[in-house]
């Protein structure tokens, strides 16, 4: 049967109103077998059934599903589009959060396309991120004829493996990965440079000697980003060199004379700050980071461990450019400040619960 004008309209009224249609499978009460029956397939007719019952049936949520209704109606969403809206949400444990999502994608304007990658980025707010399982992943490419092999495990663990493949020889060339692990396999062991942190509040902890206690034993973290226990310390090559930060409070690190680079001491006492990049989220070893000054050095801000955090050479360029916000100290913590100011998100380490302000160019809270 050809379809005419009037059928088409219909179906393009059906595309736009898939609430509608839900409601009115729910209204009717139509059973799966009952919408087979008038025609649908059967995979759709479950569909129907299922989503007439998510948006229309009691529930302890009732106002959460009201709202995602009326959205839903007003952007003109087809059933497809909210089936991918609920199937993409199960994962999500928790009924509130579930809803939450529901609701914020039906909010949203757009095609199945279009909602389709906002829920991919949605969907990461409401889950934990997934924790990496250690072993080794094998891919296979008979395309290529290539074999890929992925290795997962703690930085303590693998550290020792990075620095055996970035060791160079006398003509500055790394190794042939796939020869040593073919041929050779043998490792050099990566010396900890250790600079531990003690806050004073961990003094009494120290001094009460429960290190040998598993859970509550001391974790540090080396300039390469590996972290690991006072016992795995033991454990490995030390330097000679090993370095300890005692942190009170919210003072940070001692001021030290003027100048355009940090020194060599400056650089180890802002490993107390953080060990990584503190920009949000990234997590570049401090040995790949770059001293920033949080007061521009032109402008007068101090080469002082007060005045300066790591961030890795991607991050200190973008830093203060529009739209990408900035880093700064509030109450003597680092702190990363959106581009309208909003709520500052802090990166780095906390020294104290709760203390007064510290005075200083670069202490100050962001300006209104």
């Amino acid at each position: 049967m050809r379809m005419g004008e009037a059928q088409l309209k219909a179906f393009f009224a059906f595309k736009s109103g898939g609430i509608a249609a839900l409601e009115h499978v729910y209204d009717v009460g139509y059973s799966a077998d009952a919408l087979t029956g008038l025609g649908a397939a059967d995979d759709y007719a479950e569909t129907l059934c299922q989503l007439a019952s998510k948006f229309f049936a009691p529930t302890t949520h009732s106002r959460y599903q009201q709202r995602a209704r009326d959205a839903a109606r007003r952007n003109s969403h087809c059933v497809e589009t909210l089936d991918m809206i609920v199937c993409t949400g199960r994962a999500i444990a928790d009924p509130t959060d579930r809803w939450d999502y529901t609701e914020q994608l039906c909010a949203t304007r757009g095609d199945t396309a279009t909602l389709t990658k906002r829920a991919a980025t949605l969907r990461k707010k409401f889950l934990a991120p997934r924790v990496p399982k250690d072993g080794a992943t094998i891919r296979r490419s008979t395309a290529h004829d290539k074999i890929s092999v992925t290795f997962t495990a703690s930085s303590n663990a693998m550290q020792d493996v990075i620095t055996t493949l970035e060791t160079r020889d006398e003509h500055g060339a790394t190794i042939d990965a796939i020869d040593w692990l073919v041929n050779n396999r043998s490792l050099s062991q990566a010396p900890a440079a250790v600079h531990l942190i003690v806050t004073d509040d961990q003094i009494d902890h120290i001094l009460a000697g429960t290190d040998d206690q598993p859970d509550t034993e001391p974790v540090v973290v080396t300039n390469t980003g590996i972290r690991m226990t006072t016992s795995q310390v033991l454990d490995r090559h030390i330097l000679p060199d090993g370095y300890i930060t005692l942190a009170s409070g919210h003072l940070g690190p001692i001021n030290t004379h003027r100048m355009r680079l940090a020194s060599p001491v400056q650089r180890l006492a802002l490993e107390a700050d953080s060990p990584t990049c503190c920009w949000p989220d990234c997590n570049t070893p401090i040995s790949g980071c770059q001293a920033h000054h949080l007061t521009e050095y032109i402008q007068g801000g101090e080469t002082t461990p007060a005045n300066m955090c790591w961030l890795c050479p991607h991050h200190n360029a973008v830093n203060g450019q529009p739209g990408r916000g900035r880093m700064t100290r509030i109450d003597g913590r680092i702190a990363w400040v959106g581009p309208n100011n909003s709520p500052p998100k802090f990166t780095g380490r906390s020294y104290t619960p709760h203390r007064a302000p510290v005075g200083g160019p670069a202490q100050g809270r962001p300006p209104d």
